[in-house]
């Protein structure tokens, strides 16, 4: 049993919160369903490397999926493994894989509490959202804890209208991106305007809170050209850049922060401070430019304006300077090679050719 949150030193843009639904050992095991259920587990673990994403699960979650039967120890997956013929993963190997997820990630509730929620005084009834969740889940004590996760969430969001970070709660299975969440709420924080009142009251809540059933969903409720308008680090544009990346390549995320140059988060708060409508087409530019698409938009940064210039390139590796166009005046620079690509800067105005090395 973990007693304590592990501490995470990261700028948190995103916090998913993983139902214990999505741990649990599926209620009809069969060979398509186990492996469906390891995938969503190394998706959730894999999120949980970003530096900017934090992972949570319930203080409850694994109480809650024992009085269910549905908890996913060692004996447990060894028989519910053989019994179906998976060969494809380890029993293992997935075990430890749910129990790293339920006992190496922070609560929610410490997530909250940091905020100056006092979790513990709020209770609920008359719960319900729209559309229904609760039907999907696979025991009743499990849907109790979702219910009491989901007050929680829907009472941090009353609290707090700031997109970021946003909050999403990971289920089993929805097809929403979205609930709407109603519920009398007893030992509820007051907001003064400045911070979380000690002051507590009875409230009907209502309130929207992001959900998803996969990292897919998760990106798609986030808004990229919302946290690049934010950005103050290389990590933070880097989660803009990958997400907006994810959107139009699921299948293939794999992106390394390498890809961004020294000066290109100044150059681009230099940029979107005056023109913040300039994001969302600069993260398409960054995006064609990693897909290499609409390849009528780029052309080569020459040593000189001569159309007969050479090609410039970077002292250090070889790398060619390459530009691609956002608007009429806004061009995206970045160095390209046979095994990388580096984003330099955004270049201002349209006769800018510079583009630094470094």
């Amino acid at each position: 049993m973990k007693e304590t949150s592990k501490p995470k030193e990261k700028n948190v843009l995103v916090n998913v919160t993983i139902d214990a639904s999505v741990l649990a050992i599926p209620a009809v095991p069969t060979k398509s369903s186990i492996e469906r259920y390891v995938e969503r587990l190394l998706d959730w673990k894999g999120l949980q490397r970003d530096s900017w994403v934090d992972v949570n699960t319930s203080k409850f979650a694994d109480k809650m999926l024992y009085e269910d039967n549905l908890y996913p120890d060692y004996g447990t997956m060894k028989q519910m493994f053989s019994r179906n013929g998976v060969e494809k993963y380890n029993w293992q190997d997935v075990a430890l894989l749910v129990q790293n997820l339920m006992y190496q990630t922070s609560y929610i509730e410490d997530s909250l509490e940091q905020k100056g929620i006092e979790v513990e005084e709020i209770s609920a009834e008359q719960i319900t959202t729209e559309p229904d969740i609760f039907k999907n889940c696979p025991g009743v004590q499990i849907q109790n804890d979702l219910k009491r996760c989901v007050v929680l969430l829907a009472a941090s969001q009353s609290l707090s209208k700031k997109k970021i970070p946003y909050y999403v709660l990971a289920l089993h299975a929805t097809q929403a991106k979205s609930i709407k969440v109603s519920a009398l709420v007893s030992g509820f924080p007051s907001y003064d305007g400045k911070g979380v009142s000690q002051s507590k009251s009875a409230k009907n809540l209502v309130e929207n809170i992001l959900v998803a059933e996969d990292i897919q969903g998760v990106f798609e409720c986030v808004d990229e050209a919302e946290i690049l308008l934010k950005a103050t680090s290389d990590s933070e544009l880097f989660a803009a850049i990958k997400i907006a990346f994810y959107k139009t390549n699921p299948s293939n995320p794999i992106l390394s922060e390498d890809i961004i140059g020294n000066e290109f988060l100044s150059s681009i708060v230099a940029r979107i401070s005056i023109k913040p409508e300039l994001a969302r087409p600069l993260l398409r530019a960054i995006v064609e430019t990693l897909e290499g698409t609409n390849m009528n938009a780029i052309h080569r940064l020459r040593t000189g304006k001569s159309g007969g210039s050479p090609n410039r390139k970077r002292g250090r590796d070889g790398a060619e300077a390459w530009r691609r166009d956002i608007d009429r005046d806004h061009h995206l620079h970045y160095w390209k090679s046979n095994n990388s690509l580096e984003f330099a800067c955004v270049s201002y105005p349209h006769d800018n050719f510079d583009i630094p090395e470094d």
